[in-house]
């Protein structure tokens, strides 16, 4: 897994640079039908508007005796000289309120309202 992120990050292209950004997502309540990650789905929608491309990603589950989940990790490219400045800690509370997205909700899978 390391030796591919590894690749990613140094190889060259049209980006500027290259970043990591981490994200653990822990497991949902049990649900009879699926659902949708809407603060990581902003998470990302915000990150693409700050001029990254999503170059490519690697999840690892995580389970103790307390908790489950999943780190995500993405391979950022920065498409500009200020998204490559960027720090990458991000304030999710307030990019909920700040950063409305329209995204779909599928009506097939239960939503968190």
């Amino acid at each position: 897994m390391f030796k591919s992120v590894l690749s990613r990050i140094f190889s060259k292209d049209e980006y500027i640079s290259k970043k990591t950004f981490t994200y653990y997502l822990p497991s949902p309540p049990d649900r009879k039908t699926g659902y949708q990650e809407k603060e990581f789905d902003r998470i990302t929608s915000y990150l693409m508007g700050k001029n990254f491309d999503i170059l490519d990603f690697k999840m690892q589950a995580c389970a103790n005796d307390k908790s489950s989940g999943v780190w995500i990790m993405c391979i950022l490219g920065a498409k500009t000289k200020e998204a490559s400045a960027m720090t990458l800690e991000i304030d999710y509370n307030g990019l909920e309120v700040s950063n409305h997205t329209n995204i779909e909700l599928d009506p097939s899978i239960e939503h968190e309202h």
